[in-house]
């Protein structure tokens, strides 16, 4: 199974930025700022310019390329008492279809975990129950990501910008980190956890 805390910092980031509606292209443009006369005319006209071309050539190839690679789950949850539900690792991509790979995993917890800003926390154990869509030649071999694996879930809120989300939690080494999205409702708990662009083979 792919392990997720070799992309945990940037998960925590995109979160952060792209999740909560703030953009990154502050990052790009900083730079330029200091160049206020005749360079920025030369810069914007340029780049543009460039980039333009760039993208229009290969852009749609690009896209072709590659699929968002995410988890995606739903359980039914009793606080500190039970959670059964699935994981779905996806292979997303918009242009050719939607989810091309979907591979699952039956989740339930194992026992419940210490979180002081969680609602509920729990050890989850996923067993790999094979693929659900497999839709493209790139999808990897099942026994890329069969096999069983155990993760620290859980849920509570999480504040930025004046504003407080619902989200899954994620421990690692004894920390809790703000993954992704999320809904907890009349003991039904859905996340969408996007985590990184791959290519497709």
């Amino acid at each position: 199974m792919l392990s997720r805390t070799l992309v945990l910092t940037t998960l925590a980031f995109s979160f952060a930025t792209v999740g909560c509606g703030k953009s990154d292209s502050t990052t790009d443009t900083g730079e330029p700022a200091d160049t206020d006369t005749d360079t920025d005319t030369d810069t914007d006209t340029d780049t543009d310019s460039d980039a333009d071309a760039d993208t229009g050539e290969t852009g749609d190839t690009a896209m072709s390329d590659t699929a968002l690679l995410g988890y995606y789950g739903e359980a039914e949850v009793e606080a500190d008492v039970s959670y059964i539900g699935y994981e779905d690792i996806y292979l997303r991509n918009a242009a050719l279809g939607g989810d091309l790979c979907v591979f699952r995993y039956d989740a339930e917890a194992s026992g419940t975990l210490p979180c002081d800003e969680c609602e509920w926390a729990f050890t989850v154990d996923m067993v790999p129950t094979g693929y659900e869509t497999e839709d493209h030649p790139g999808c990897p071999p099942a026994s890329t990501w069969d096999s069983p694996a155990s993760y620290g879930y859980g849920f509570g809120q999480y504040e930025y910008g004046g504003n407080t989300y619902d989200v899954l939690k994620y421990e690692y080494n004894g920390t809790w980190y703000d993954v992704a999205l999320a809904e907890f409702e009349g003991g039904n708990f859905v996340y969408d956890w996007p985590s990184q662009l791959v290519y497709l083979y």
